[in-house]
């Protein structure tokens, strides 16, 4: 809970590819180093995106939309025309007359992102803007590449744009352009014994940044407070493998981090990797939850039945994912650590109040258990 409060309070708000990652990224480096870990700080280049809503025309006072996110895989693009509004983006909000060119406002909820962009695209509209259901903006993630500018607002500005709708046209300009910026992995090492001439490499993993203007207790405060106090608890301890404690820079673009960590492996560093283990917004919930490979998820589960833990394995995560898919699409065994609560992330909600440190605990000491027992490397070899 210190590391997590020093994340929250004292670095706040890590937007990716940012200063504020950068400061992030020191404090995991200097935190790792004081364990005694060798460390890597890894940069990477990414090309960021940023959006606007602009110059809306209307019968009335002036009004500017003040903050708009572009969804990750928006098309880039500008993109101008009268808005509409077509509620949740269901199969019966739209016009029968179609969207073509114009822009749609839809609100958040209910339908995936995807499915909500998608529906509007084929319907011909040129833009989308989403509005979200809560207070605040948020950062909103579709599952492939989109034909048209998506962009996110605040649920103030959306509203503020239905009531104008009402009286009369509005039109308006979409934009969504990308820049080239810098990220960063945080990567500290401890070497195990070697017993035979295989050499096994472990990763603990989470991504440090947040969204934009959130400090992100549950996501992903929670994870990273987890995988640094896991480094300071097998810092001491002799092991039959070599750690990898990782944090991951700009997972809400996308996964970049983990992504580029796995594609800059050789192909022996990828084969020495015998387990991954995930933690991403651990800490809202009434339980711990896990997911992922079989045999690593029943004996996680076995280890925390002995332990007198409640804990539940889940089938997947619906809306997104997060850093293991990098390492299970590269064929590494995967196991994820998360809470089942996700009603707060990426708002401004998802602050200490809300995070639970009987399910941090649990989510430790499950995991602890799993990577001591002598079964881990049985099922893994």
């Amino acid at each position: 809970m210190a590391y997590l409060t020093y994340l929250v309070e004292e670095l706040g708000p890590r937007e990716s590819a940012t200063q504020q990652e950068l400061a992030g990224a020191e404090y995991l480096a200097s935190e790792f180093e004081s364990f005694g870990y060798s460390v890597e700080v890894q940069p990477f280049t990414i090309r960021t995106t940023f959006a606007e809503v602009f110059d809306l025309d209307f019968d009335g006072p002036a009004f500017e939309v003040s903050d708009a996110l572009p969804l990750v895989f928006s098309q880039e693009a500008n993109a101008s025309g009268r808005l509409v509004a077509i509620g949740l983006a269901g199969e019966g909000d739209l016009p029968q007359e179609g969207l073509g060119g114009k822009i749609a406002l839809v609100q958040r909820g209910i339908i995936p992102f995807e499915e909500k962009v998608t529906r509007a695209a084929e319907a011909g509209a040129i833009a989308v803007i989403i509005y979200n259901n809560a207070p605040g903006n948020f950062r909103g993630l579709l599952a492939t590449q989109a034909s048209i500018p998506a962009v996110a607002i605040s649920r103030r500005d959306g509203e503020r744009i239905e009531e104008l709708l009402k009286g009369g046209p509005v039109s308006g300009n979409v934009s969504v352009k990308s820049t080239s910026q810098t990220s960063r992995n945080v990567v500290a090492t401890k070497l195990g014994v070697v017993t035979d001439a295989e050499i096994r490499t472990v990763v603990f993993g989470g991504h440090y940044d947040t969204v934009p203007n959130i400090s992100g207790a549950n996501d992903n405060s929670s994870g990273t407070a987890l995988v640094l106090t896991l480094a300071q608890e097998l810092a001491k301890e002799v092991l039959p493998f070599t750690v990898h404690m990782i944090g991951f820079g700009s997972e809400e673009l996308g996964l970049k981090g983990s992504q580029h960590y796995v594609a800059s492996l050789t192909e022996v560093e990828r084969e020495s990797i015998i387990a991954m283990l995930n933690f991403d917004a651990v800490g809202s919930g009434r339980q711990a939850a896990i997911l992922g490979d079989t045999e690593l998820t029943d004996l996680a589960l076995k280890h925390a039945n002995e332990l007198g833990i409640s804990a539940q394995a889940m089938a997947g995560l619906t809306g997104g994912g997060s850093d293991h898919i990098s390492f299970s699409r590269a064929g590494i065994p995967v196991l994820m650590f998360f809470g089942p609560d996700f009603s707060r992330i990426h708002t401004t909600r998802d602050t200490l109040e809300f995070v639970n440190p009987r399910v941090l605990g649990d989510a430790a000491e499950i995991a602890l258990a799993l990577v001591r027992s002598p079964d881990f490397l049985t099922i893994l070899d």
